[in-house]
């Protein structure tokens, strides 16, 4: 009866964030919609994101049906339906939104995923021990993984088609800066507006260790979104590089590999950067210093800056589903990210014997030290040893309380 009601719960939440997250007119992206083919399976610059995210929407109502005893193969079925009756009102009612075929697969795939761990839950939740040391093993390596992947991938990367300096451009699917862009350089070299010819000389620019684009300007009204004040696209649309105004806010981001992956690339944010009065002349620099971002602007107010070490751990940052700079907040995200992730390897390690949270805690150490190491980052902050050591602890209390009423 409990499961029941648990899964009844599940399925009217996760129609309920189904129907938030698809059924919304997204107004002004009628013309991105439209370039957008409906055969696609991994669509627009960001569509390796949109692949995570559509198969985790349904995990959910994967989730609710497989606890009310659905089979795997009806759950699919009825995953593929409602994904059907979203796309079609994303094509016939919802403004701004793109249907496609690779929702459909995605989303039927996050509902088989739902519906095959529910029924299963006992075999993950209450493990036997040699199962809990399998499943540790598996869960804190594949942590390692992927941090060691994210951050293996935080340096820039070209592309191999043309590239085109902008000045205050009107991309569409950014706000426009609504100021005067006086100068640009990259370096000691001037960054026009225009195609560039010499875009492999440009190329081997932009992947030195210490790259900075910088650029003076006469302020105007601050954009309620992103605005690029310089930037740097290929002839395939792709972005290369951005120095803009969000707010009074300055940001900064650069191509990096997981654009490769079509995830988003991650971007720094200097809070109040650009907070100065219209027509005020303000100097502003982004760029990368070895494993940081660097970010400063000189005006009115005097000069701000901010340097932000890169972590193996920004993760989470790749797979958002809307534009995001790291700003002061990114620590405590970053910290709350591991907490979540660390605590099924306490929780599985404590199941798994004695030598289960010893080998728990060697995988914490490997993951916030020894990643970092092998890759030539600098030290953890305090805030990540945190946030991993509240994670491994938690899941061991956790299970201990768990057991307790077995």
């Amino acid at each position: 009866m409990f499961q029941r009601k648990v899964g009844l719960l599940a399925l009217a939440a996760g129609a309920i964030l189904v129907a938030l997250m698809t059924l919304l007119p997204h107004p002004g992206q009628e013309e991105l919609v439209r370039a957008t083919p409906p055969t696609c399976l991994v669509c627009g610059d960001l569509g390796g994101v949109d692949v995570i995210l559509n198969v985790l929407l349904f995990v959910p109502l994967g989730v609710g049906l497989g606890l009310l005893g659905v089979p795997w193969p009806l759950a699919a079925a009825a995953g593929l339906g409602a994904s059907g009756l979203v796309e079609l009102l994303q094509m016939k009612v919802v403004a701004g939104r793109d249907a496609s075929v690779s929702d459909l697969i995605t989303n039927s795939a996050g509902t088989i995923l739902g519906a095959v761990s529910s029924r299963n839950w006992r075999a993950l939740v209450l493990p036997p021990a040699r199962a809990s040391a399998a499943l540790t093993a598996v869960w804190g390596l594949g942590w390692l993984a992927f941090a060691t992947a994210t951050g293996a991938g935080l340096h820039p990367v070209p592309t191999d088609a043309t590239w085109y300096g902008q000045w205050a451009p009107d991309l569409g699917h950014l706000d426009r800066f609504r100021g005067t862009v006086l100068s640009a350089r990259a370096g000691e070299a001037p960054l026009p507006p225009g195609r560039w010819d010499d875009t492999p000389g440009w190329r081997s620019r932009l992947v030195r260790p210490d790259f900075s684009v910088t650029s003076g300007i006469r302020t105007g009204p601050s954009p309620s979104h992103l605005a690029p004040i310089v930037s740097v696209f290929d002839a395939d649309r792709k972005e290369i590089l951005l120095l803009g105004q969000w707010g009074d806010d300055l940001v900064y981001r650069v191509r990096m590999a997981p654009a490769r992956l079509r995830l988003r690339n991650p971007a720094v944010r200097l809070p109040h950067g650009l907070d100065a009065p219209p027509g005020s002349e303000v100097r502003l620099e982004g760029g990368t210093r070895g494993p940081r971002f660097v970010i400063a602007s000189d005006g009115p107010g005097g000069r701000r800056t901010r340097e932000l070490a890169f972590s193996p751990h920004w993760t989470w940052a790749l797979v958002l589903p809307y534009d995001y700079a790291l700003g002061p907040e990114a620590g405590a995200l970053t910290a709350l990210w591991l907490l979540a992730l660390l605590i099924p390897l306490g929780w599985w390690s404590s199941r798994a014997g004695r030598r289960g949270p010893v080998v728990a805690a060697l995988l914490l150490v490997a993951g916030v030290a020894g990643v970092r190491a092998f890759l030539g980052f600098e030290s953890a902050p305090a805030g990540e040893w945190l946030g991993a050591g509240g994670g491994l602890g938690l899941g061991l209390l956790l299970a201990r309380a768990a057991r307790r009423v077995e």
